[in-house]
């Protein structure tokens, strides 16, 4: 009886293109066990151990943080437009609900804020506030 090797590269990419379409094996295959560098559809690189291909599901995880991330900003720059902001950043710019960007507010002074202090904690530009009370009085 031969110790044939169950986990082959060959094998291993047969696997691949039944049930991750479009991803492609960079690394070589070790055995069942071992992490093999892979390429999802998109670019991005990870390790899949070969037992696992199955389990993996057709998205790699940095697209759909990727997407998350898209849809988030998108939200933020409409919920912005939708009080009068001009955003002054792009989505290359954004990386997370924390991180800090420029607006120009409705009175048009340069402001910076990021998405959780004006989603979640409704902060607003001073100057927004100042002409709302000189407006009051």
């Amino acid at each position: 009886m031969g110790l044939d090797k169950k986990w082959t590269n060959q094998k291993f990419e047969k696997e691949l293109n039944t049930y991750l379409i479009g991803w492609k094996r960079i690394g070589d295959v070790v055995n069942g066990a071992h992490t093999v560098e892979v390429l999802c559809s998109r670019g991005h690189t990870r390790k899949l151990a070969p037992s696992k291909i199955k389990k993996q599901g057709q998205d790699c995880l940095e697209c759909v943080r990727y997407l998350d991330r898209k849809n988030a900003c998108e939200d933020f720059i409409k919920n912005l437009k939708k009080e009068s902001y001009i955003p002054k950043f792009t989505f290359n710019n954004y990386k997370d609900s924390k991180t800090n960007l420029s607006v120009i507010c409705p009175n048009g002074s340069p402001w910076k804020i990021n998405r959780s202090g004006f989603v979640t904690e409704r902060r607003r530009c001073r100057s927004l506030i100042i002409g709302r009370e000189h407006i009051m009085r």
